[in-house]
């Protein structure tokens, strides 16, 4: 009898023993997290501020993570780049996942990005060719650079897209051109065609020690 009470002992000692290493199974699977909204995203530079949609974790014995999510990176919508936002979990057995959302901020005018074969007209001369670069603005929607205007280099000045136009405000560049000057610049009229071919044409003002000439730059993209 004392013997069958020993073996009755061990085996429910061993059915413990089970039971509590099958409670105690190692957890060694990762959260899954599901971004809400697209993995890559875009939004118009200076259109407000940049609202996540979020992401949601699940584990296969935790449960729902998803208010234990750490999310690092920022968007800043004023400032024309392309930004990662990161999505971190960790259950509580130590097992860690993350993934990304990749946002792009851009300038509406990168579609006049590029370099361009210009025609420059005045009076005294009427067909004088040169290279320009057009660069958008990180941080004016719809702006642009533009870096030889009238021919000169370096002469940078700004414009801004409306529509089919492009608008040179008036502005002052300091002590360019031979002999060199201060050279006063604003547009008279333009116009764009934005296709296979984007071209561009920018009638303008120069005035330089009061006296004034007008110009035409003919701008077709390479």
């Amino acid at each position: 009898m004392k013997k069958l009470f020993s073996i009755i002992a061990v085996m429910a000692l061993l059915s413990s023993m089970i039971a509590f290493n099958g409670c105690n199974k190692e957890d060694t699977t990762k959260p899954s997290l599901s971004l809400l909204g697209s993995a890559n995203a875009e939004i118009v530079l200076n259109g407000g501020s940049y609202q996540d949609p979020g992401c949601t974790a699940q584990d296969d014995v935790d449960g729902d993570l998803t208010a234990s999510i750490i999310v690092t990176g920022s968007v800043d919508a004023d400032h024309a780049a392309t930004y990662t936002i990161t999505y971190t979990v960790t259950d509580k057995a130590g097992n860690s996942n993350s993934v990304d959302r990749t946002v792009r901020v851009f300038n509406q005018a990168e579609v006049l990005q590029g370099t361009y074969n210009v025609i420059d007209s005045t009076a005294g001369d009427p067909n004088f060719p040169y290279i320009e670069t057009v660069t958008p603005s990180t941080t004016i929607n719809n702006q642009i650079l533009l870096g030889k205007f009238a021919g000169y280099s370096p002469c940078v000045v700004y414009g801004n897209k409306i529509g089919l136009t492009m608008t040179i405000p008036s502005q002052l560049v300091v002590n360019v051109g031979s002999p060199a000057a201060d050279r006063t610049f604003a547009s008279q009229s333009s116009s764009i065609v934005i296709g296979t071919n984007v071209s561009m044409v920018i009638r303008y003002s120069e005035t330089t020690n009061g006296s004034t000439v007008y110009g035409k730059g003919t701008y077709t993209k390479q």
